[in-house]
């Protein structure tokens, strides 16, 4: 229908008011926050996916919750399994290694005397987790019991 005396350069009549909508505002700051944090633990996944394709051993370590005993192997081969564990850039403590990223932990072979679990009575621990100040706070903790003494 055409409405007469109206063309492209005429003035259209106000059909209601345009005024007093109600503002929300957006927060950007809080969605980006939370997309980083989003993509943050996508990476850690597929960083963590990608070393137990490799090492299956380690899955408790990667995927787990709590602790479990499994397995042994010789101190060589922990201290191999464990530069693959906590990756390059990785940063030397005590009697650790923690990754760059501050989510995984490698502690070396040590004496377990008072453990039911270990076997050999000495254990070294692959864990993943987070750092809270200068604590590592454990979410999986794997003992792989060490069979040279």
């Amino acid at each position: 229908r055409v409405i007469s005396g109206l063309n492209s350069s005429s003035k259209l009549p106000v059909i209601g008011k345009t005024t007093d909508y109600p503002k929300t505002e957006f927060n950007y700051e809080a969605y980006n926050a939370k997309l980083y944090m989003d993509y943050k633990k996508q990476l850690q996944n597929e960083n963590l996916s990608n070393i137990i394709k490799d090492n299956p051993m380690l899955e408790h370590a990667a995927f787990g919750n709590g602790n479990l005993t499994f397995g042994s192997l010789s101190r060589k081969e922990s201290e191999l399994l464990a530069l693959q564990w906590v990756g390059d850039g990785a940063i030397k403590t005590s009697n650790d290694w923690i990754s760059a990223d501050g989510t995984r932990l490698y502690r070396a072979p040590d004496i377990k005397k008072y453990s039911q679990y270990a076997e050999t009575g000495i254990q070294s621990n692959f864990q993943r987790g987070y750092m809270n100040e200068s604590k590592f706070i454990s979410e999986s903790n794997l003992h792989i019991n060490i069979k040279d003494n």
